[in-house]
Parts: C-alpha cells; sequence; structure tokens
C-alpha cells in the first residue's frame, strides 16, 4: 500500500494513493468465468442525452457608496481614491419561484412545464422566500401513427423567456490607497435595498431568453428532463467617482461613490433520464483478503 503523504499548497492538508486505477480508463472483470460475479439488482437512472449551454449579460456604471472599514489619520478630507482590488460575495443566486411558469419544453408541437426542484428558503421562518436552481419536468408521450417510419431520435426544444434571478446577502468589497496608505471598503447593499435584490437592480436585463435542444431516443415514452443551472455573478471593474469624504456625525468610518461593471453568468446543465431496474456486476469478493 502507497503511504507516502504530500502537503497541498503549505497548508494542512494530505493527501495518499488510494488505489492505483488511472482515470478515464475501461476497467475490465479480470476472471472471465460467470459464476465468479456478483449481481446486484438495482434501480438506476439511465441518461439518454446530455447537453450544457450558457448565456451572459453585462452591466455599466453602476454608482455605489462604499464605506471604510476603518479609520486613519492620513486620511484627509477630499483626498483621491486609488483602487487596486475588487470583489463581491453573496449568500444564494436563484429564480424566484414563479419563473417556472415562464420555462417551457416543446415537444411534437405540445408545451411541457418545468417544475422547480431543491428550492431554497433565503429568508426567514415567519417572512419565506423562496429560490431555486433546479427545474424537471416527467414527460409522458402518447404513441404515434405511421410508426414505421419514425425516425430513431427525435429533438426536444427547451426555452426560457424573461427569466430574472434574484440575489440575496450581496457584498461589494474594494481595497486600494488613499494618500499612499491602504485602506479596504465594503458596500452591503442590504443597507440601501434589502437583503434579497434583483439583477435587474444591478443593471443586469430583468429579462433573460435562453433556448437549446437535444435529441431523445424515439421509443422513449416517459422520461424525466432536469436542468441544473449554475448563476454567478462578478465585478468585473470599478472606478472611483468622487474623493474620500471623512466620516459625518452619524457615521464611523469614511466614505467614497465609485463605478461599478459586473458580469452575470449562467451556465446549465440539462439532461434527459429515466428511471429503470439495472444489474450492477461485479467481482466476487476474496474473504481471505480481508483476514
Amino acid at each position: 500500500m502507497n503511504t507516502n503523504f504530500n502537503k497541498i499548497n503549505n497548508t494542512n492538508i494530505y493527501v495518499k494513493t488510494n488505489c492505483s486505477c488511472t482515470p478515464c480508463t475501461k476497467s475490465y472483470l479480470e476472471n472471465s468465468d460467470i459464476k465468479n460475479y456478483t449481481y446486484s439488482p438495482i434501480v438506476g437512472k439511465k441518461i439518454y442525452n446530455c447537453v450544457t449551454s450558457s448565456i451572459t449579460d453585462c452591466s455599466f456604471n453602476q454608482i455605489f457608496k462604499f464605506t471604510l472599514n476603518s479609520s486613519n489619520s492620513n486620511y484627509t478630507d477630499n483626498s483621491p481614491i486609488c483602487i487596486k482590488k475588487i470583489g463581491l460575495s453573496y449568500d444564494y443566486i436563484g429564480l424566484p419561484a414563479n419563473v417556472a411558469n415562464t420555462s417551457q419544453i416543446y415537444i411534437n408541437g405540445k408545451i411541457h412545464k418545468f417544475i422547480p426542484k431543491d428550492i431554497i428558503n433565503v429568508g426567514t421562518k415567519n417572512n419565506p422566500i423562496y429560490l431555486f436552481n433546479q427545474l424537471y419536468s416527467d414527460v409522458s408521450l402518447t404513441s404515434e401513427c405511421c410508426s414505421a417510419n419514425k425516425k430513431v431520435f427525435k429533438k426536444v426544444r427547451i426555452s426560457h423567456i424573461g427569466n430574472f434571478y434574484d440575489i440575496s446577502g450581496l457584498k461589494l468589497y474594494i481595497n486600494g490607497y488613499i494618500n499612499c496608505t491602504p485602506f479596504t471598503a465594503t458596500s452591503s447593499l442590504s443597507q440601501h435595498v434589502s437583503d434579497l435584490i434583483s439583477l435587474s437592480w444591478l443593471g443586469i436585463s430583468p429579462s433573460l431568453n435562453f433556448s437549446t435542444q437535444l435529441c431523445y431516443p424515439s421509443s422513449a415514452k416517459r422520461f424525466t428532463i432536469t436542468e441544473i443551472c449554475n448563476p454567478k455573478l462578478c465585478m468585473d471593474y470599478a472606478c472611483p467617482i468622487t474623493n474620500y469624504e471623512r466620516p459625518i456625525e452619524t457615521q464611523t468610518f469614511g466614505t467614497f461613490s465609485a463605478s461599478v461593471n459586473f458580469i452575470f453568468s449562467v451556465t446549465s446543465d440539462i439532461y434527459i433520464s429515466k428511471l429503470q431496474p439495472m444489474t450492477v456486476i461485479t467481482n466476487a469478493i476474496d474473504t481471505n483478503l480481508l483476514t
């Protein structure tokens, strides 16, 4: 057994070789005698097809007020701001529950609706606010006439019309220099608007349209279409539009305003699957190896 441990990035995380398998290579049963195999019946998900698609939008010149996280005697009123690094954090980005009504699947000229899955409550127990990033639709198709002329595969069109995303707990971060003295500053949007805002408040389009297609076997009459969305928001650029302003009586630290550009992207993994009985074949366990 390989017991060589390796340190990763100078942190206290160690790894060791778990097996000698090479990833992404075929694995074969060594013993060809069928009586030595073990058969395990399961109900598994058979994936007919899958596709990955993405959409990107951006916004420009969004004005935010930033508050410094500390004070310093070198921060003099009306001093210019030099921004070096930018970033943001948030708790969750997702689709509001009613967006599922605008997400449709077109099969054989008929419309099938998506249903939200794994809904997250980003509000409170007494004031719940639900968002989601997964959808599914159970499809049942009827037999067609002229079955002898059917194609082996057919196409399904998936469309989202006018989707808009909400974000909770968004905070913007900037660090840089004032009079050659380092500073860090934060803009918490929950202080200015609410803890949950629409990305349209950041200049992102409130009507994102998305459409793609994939194939499924003509013989399949019942299957499930699942879509997993992976939204991501980032700050692309920030430019100060005011100089440093010393704190007034109601403030603890100084402030300044900056123009911010954002980039928003959504990557969607969509697949067609069906639950069905399967048999898993494995090698029989040699009990002598366990002693």
